[in-house]
């Protein structure tokens, strides 16, 4: 019998090679650096959260003839609406891209263009499309590093003059508010934990419904998740050096929150492969 925790040996050598080896500049920057660099970190993470729920509204929507009831039951019972970040990214990168509304993002940044950007939608349409239930590992990760690590990068983020820019006619906070819809719930202010406590409640409720060879891919997926957000990390620190930058709000900010996530896929792997037992 062999322990397939031995596995988190990859993930465990992933974030000491390059999270640990390259840690983010905390250190502070200029206006000019980030009013340049913060949208492309922001653009990042936009087709991560397009791609996968754009596949979990296929299924639910037009749910292929293949997929059993049981999974369609599941992932309708998980989706939240109230989680969904497609919506809020395309405010945010309509703000800060200077474009007239949220649909003119979706125009512009419809298809992505560089190779990890690619690599990783690609990755995730055909992870999910091998296995539907991977879905969960995208939205327990990336939707749970939000409210983990949303109010300090907020706070950093209203603490660096310049960081937004500023409308005409508008005052600093109605521009704040523009560049924050990431990290904004549509619920009373201080009820955030009340979407959260919802996911995870829902979570909870579907577990028993999950086969133990559906678990496991879901487990393979937060690892893999855990891996391609480090290597859209690289790419961001690349093209900040190209710009001349090297301290930047890319390296800065999408650091911390694709960390976050990363840490989450992380600690699933460390808690759920420990007392999984193959036998060979």
């Amino acid at each position: 019998m062999i322990r397939v925790g031995l596995g988190l040996r990859d993930v465990r050598n992933f974030r000491e090679g390059v999270f640990l080896s390259s840690p983010p500049c905390f250190t502070a920057f200029t206006s000019s650096q980030t009013n340049n660099l913060h949208p492309a970190g922001i653009l990042s993470f936009f087709y991560i959260y397009k791609t996968f729920e754009e596949e979990w509204s296929l299924f639910l929507t037009s749910p292929p003839p293949t997929i059993p009831p049981r999974k369609l039951h599941i992932l309708r019972t998980l989706h939240t609406p109230l989680l969904l970040r497609t919506e809020p990214l395309l405010r945010d990168l309509s703000f800060y891209f200077s474009l007239p509304t949220p649909h003119s993002a979706l125009d512009k940044f419809s298809i992505p263009t560089t190779p990890a950007r690619i690599a990783y939608a690609n990755h995730i349409r055909e992870a999910i499309k091998k296995e539907p239930l991977v879905i969960i590992a995208y939205a327990h990760n990336m939707y749970l590093a939000l409210f983990a690590g949303g109010k300090i990068i907020k706070s950093k983020m209203l603490s660096q003059v310049g960081f937004f820019p500023q409308m005409e006619g508008m005052t600093s906070e109605e521009c704040q508010k523009l560049g924050m819809n990431l990290f904004m719930w549509e619920v009373e202010q201080g009820k955030e934990e009340v979407v959260r406590g919802g996911f995870k409640r829902r979570l909870a409720s579907v577990e028993g419904k999950i086969e133990e060879e559906e678990k496991k891919a879901i487990i393979a997926e937060s690892r893999e998740i855990f891996i391609q957000n480090g290597k859209l990390i690289e790419e961001l620190d690349r093209l900040t050096r190209e710009r001349g930058s090297t301290c930047s709000a890319v390296t800065w900010l999408v650091w911390i929150l694709m960390a976050l996530a990363s840490w989450l896929a992380y600690r699933v792997c460390a808690q759920v492969l420990a007392s999984v037992v193959v036998v060979m």
